[in-house]
């Protein structure tokens, strides 16, 4: 007889997991175009060898 109520929280779980997941992946993606478009020279200096010219074009 519980069985029915255990297998109707899952779906609770289910919805709360996804709903963290989605805020999770919001701040991540505002956070990067964030860095993209203010310091895109940040990301020159961590991958490549800078030289005036990079920077130029970046």
């Amino acid at each position: 007889m519980d069985q029915g109520i255990f297998g109707g929280q899952k779906g609770n779980r289910i919805h709360q997991t996804l709903r963290y997941a989605l805020i999770t992946a919001a701040v991540f993606g505002v956070l990067w175009i964030v860095l993209v478009e203010f310091s895109p020279n940040l990301f020159i200096y961590i991958f490549m060898k800078q030289t005036e010219h990079i920077l130029a074009i970046s």
